[in-house]
């Protein structure tokens, strides 16, 4: 006959959580710690429960139809966008307003120091004082016969075209620190004379003040902009100049600004004044790219 063994009892414990400490996403997590938290709430503490369904809001203003909000942040005070109307604290952000073309929509807020940036519109303003606001990206444009270019240093100021000396062959007798545009290869380089090595040293970093009214307004030093539409004028434009013209067409970093010139990284032979470009629409444009976050 067969006989069974005899079981002992199992010990019954109790564990009661208490205190739940959030999210941990590793393999081994302690007591109160949750491996994933998607849809759960702590609406019901001390237990966890689902979230409550999500709605559409909407912000209601008197004698008005009801506006579902496309973006809602908090800080300090509630930040939403009805329609095409920003608030903060409940009241209007004058003279803004933001697209409510479905491609643009819903909005995202982001809280940046005092500021607060709303997105795809790439709109801005600050809550300590609302008058500063504004377009992150910055549009310029205005007719290359208004346009000047020369060259010049890091810190704008120009240098005298007549002491450049530019040519294929260095100055006769040179003194110290006088300079040379050196034209022998395909690509100007200026070089300064140095009397103590007696050798012409190429100055590495060479730069182009671009002037015209406005062009400097709404930029800072170290911005980095689009520019388009320079092109070299006349009937028998000299190539080389041409091609130093065509060359300033890129995306550069503003080493020094002024309300009505910058200055780029560039070399230009000769210098180019207000009617010497082509008049085709020359943009000068800050432009913030596309965050996928």
């Amino acid at each position: 006959m067969r006989i069974m063994p005899e079981l002992q009892n199992s010990a019954r414990t109790t564990l009661t959580t208490s205190a739940f400490t959030g999210l941990n996403h590793n393999e081994i997590i302690a007591d109160g710690e949750c491996h994933d938290m998607k849809n759960m709430s702590g609406d019901g503490y001390p237990l966890l429960t689902l979230r409550k369904k999500r709605g559409i809001s909407s912000y209601d203003v008197e004698g008005e139809p009801s506006v579902p909000l496309t973006g809602i942040h908090g800080r300090d005070q509630l930040v939403f966008v009805r329609g095409e109307t920003v608030f903060y604290n409940f009241s209007p952000v004058e003279n803004m307003t933001v697209s409510t073309e479905s491609n643009m929509c819903p909005k995202k807020i982001v809280s940046f120091g005092a500021y607060v940036l709303i997105f795809p519109d790439k709109k801005y303003f600050n809550t300590a004082d609302q008058s500063d606001l504004g377009t992150i990206d910055r549009t310029w444009t205005l007719s290359g016969s208004n346009v000047s270019l020369s060259m010049c240093r890091g810190d704008g100021t120009d240098y005298d075209t007549t002491s450049l000396n530019p040519g294929t062959t260095p100055p006769s007798n040179p003194t110290d620190k006088e300079f040379w545009l050196d034209q022998s290869g395909d690509n100007d380089v200026l070089r300064q004379y140095d009397a103590l090595t007696e050798e012409w040293v190429e100055v590495a970093a060479t730069y182009v003040k671009i002037a015209a009214t406005g062009i400097g307004t709404g930029l800072k030093e170290y911005d980095c902009i689009d520019i388009s539409g320079l092109e070299l004028g006349g009937n028998n434009p000299d190539p080389r100049v041409a091609a130093q013209v065509d060359a300033l067409n890129a995306s550069s970093i503003i080493y020094y600004v002024g309300s009505n010139y910058i200055v780029v990284a560039g070399i230009i032979s000769q210098a180019v004044q207000a009617g010497g470009l082509v008049a085709n629409t020359v943009h000068a444009d800050l432009t913030m790219p596309d965050m996928d976050w």
